[in-house]
């Protein structure tokens, strides 16, 4: 036999995502498969998704949000001018 299936209990072992990355994963594609599916797929129950869906966004994941937006945008326009700056400057 070349491929040993997994055991049942294990499904999500191989994926190394917690649950919370695993609902995004399902809320990102529910407009492209059923949630019923993926969530079998997943190793999550559907009750535990829709449960995710009506908690509130927590502190900590707004302020990664905010975080990962600082970092797309860059700093601000006054630091970038001082950045430009200092690095035109002669050492």
């Amino acid at each position: 036999m070349l491929f040993r299936q997994a055991e049942p209990s294990s499904n999500h072992a191989y994926l190394c995502w917690d649950a919370d990355m695993r609902f995004r994963f399902i809320e990102d594609r529910r407009a492209d498969y059923p949630v019923s599916l993926m969530c079998d797929v997943l190793g999550v129950s559907p009750a535990g998704y829709y449960a995710w869906r009506a908690r509130p966004e927590s502190r900590r994941s707004a302020a990664n949000l905010r975080s990962s937006h600082d970092i797309e945008t860059g700093p601000p326009r006054g630091l970038r001018t001082l950045w430009a700056a200092r690095a035109s400057m002669p050492s």
